[in-house]
């Protein structure tokens, strides 16, 4: 309305237009963000979600939305994670067990002497799993004693 004022008397200026309808001037001005449709922001949380594991959160999928140029806030993310049935998971609970009993039939050659004079008679192995986008990886590192070289 406040345009067509304007175009008709072009001696009035915005301002003055504002004034007569009683509307502030920041109405006039004022450009509303783009909205983004809740399907493609919901279509982007399900790639998020696929891509990492489907371990993301709401608050880990809003700062991820974010990077990617989408603002949107945390309560946002979680009712159109609800609506699309995505949950992240949870870490299953890990079981740690005391081995109080001496095996006979591994013998403790090292007894705790990890410092060794002379080179390539001594080496300690480990094996780690390392979750990646193909799947999961598996890292053996052997150490010299000696010289504390992997």
């Amino acid at each position: 309305m406040i345009k067509e004022v304007s175009k008709a008397e072009p001696n009035l200026s915005i301002e003055r237009v504002c004034a007569l309808l009683e509307v502030p001037v920041s109405c006039f001005y004022y450009k509303p963000m783009i909205n983004q449709t809740n399907e493609l922001i919901t279509n982007k949380i399900i790639g998020i979600h696929n891509k990492n594991f489907k371990c993301y959160g709401k608050r880990r999928m809003q700062n991820e939305l974010n990077k990617q140029g989408i603002k949107i806030g945390v309560y946002k993310t979680r009712s159109l994670m609800k609506s699309a049935n995505i949950y992240a998971k949870t870490p299953k609970k890990r079981h740690h067990y005391d081995v109080d009993e001496v095996r006979p039939d591994i013998p403790n050659l090292l007894n705790r002497q990890f410092n060794q004079p002379k080179l390539n008679t001594h080496w300690c192995s480990d094996i780690t799993y390392i979750r990646t986008a193909k799947g999961w990886s598996y890292l053996a590192t052997i150490l010299d004693l000696a010289n504390k070289e992997i």
